[in-house]
C-alpha cells in the first residue's frame, strides 16, 4: 500500500493538475461524510487509535464518466486507519513536515467538548502519489448506531 506512494506521479503534468483540482474539490464536497465515517471508525477502535502515531489512508479511483464533475469524480476503493510511515522515507519525511501544520490549525477545537484529535488523511489514486489534508475529529461527528 504505502510502497506505491513512494513511486511518485506518472502521466502528463496537465493530467496531474486537473486530477489534483478535482480531488481537492471532491474532498471539500465530501468532507463532512468522510469526517463522520472516520470519527465512527476511530470510536469503533475502542480507544486504541493514537492520533500522533496513526493516520487515515484512503485509496480512490478516478471515474472518467464523471465528465469533470467533482462530486462524482472519484470512487472509494478503501479507507484504513494505519500506522505512520517510516520516518527515513520520502513519504515519512513529508508526513513529518505536514504534522505541525495540521496541529497548528486545530487549536480552536482543542478545548471543545468531544474533541478527540487531528486526523491526518492521505488519499491516493493513479497519476498522483498522494493528496493530504486534516480532519478535526469530534464525538458529535460520529454516525449514530
Amino acid at each position: 500500500m504505502l510502497q506505491s506512494l513512494e513511486s511518485g506521479a506518472t502521466g502528463e503534468p496537465q493530467l496531474f493538475k486537473e486530477r489534483q483540482y478535482l480531488l481537492e474539490d471532491f474532498e471539500e464536497l465530501h468532507r463532512y461524510t468522510i469526517q463522520q465515517s472516520m470519527a465512527s471508525a476511530i470510536d469503533a477502535a475502542n480507544h486504541s487509535f493514537d492520533f500522533l502515531k496513526q493516520f487515515a489512508f484512503i485509496s480512490l479511483s478516478y471515474c472518467p464518466e464523471s465528465a469533470g464533475n467533482p462530486s462524482t469524480s472519484f470512487k472509494l476503493l478503501s479507507a484504513q486507519l494505519v500506522d505512520n510511515p517510516v520516518p527515513n522515507t520520502s513519504l515519512g519525511a513529508g508526513f513529518a513536515a505536514f504534522r505541525p501544520l495540521a496541529d497548528e490549525g486545530d487549536n480552536e477545537f482543542r478545548g471543545e467538548p468531544g474533541y478527540q484529535g487531528t486526523l491526518l488523511c492521505y488519499c491516493q489514486y493513479p497519476h498522483v502519489p498522494f493528496f493530504r489534508y486534516k480532519l478535526t475529529v469530534l464525538r458529535r461527528d460520529q454516525q449514530p448506531t
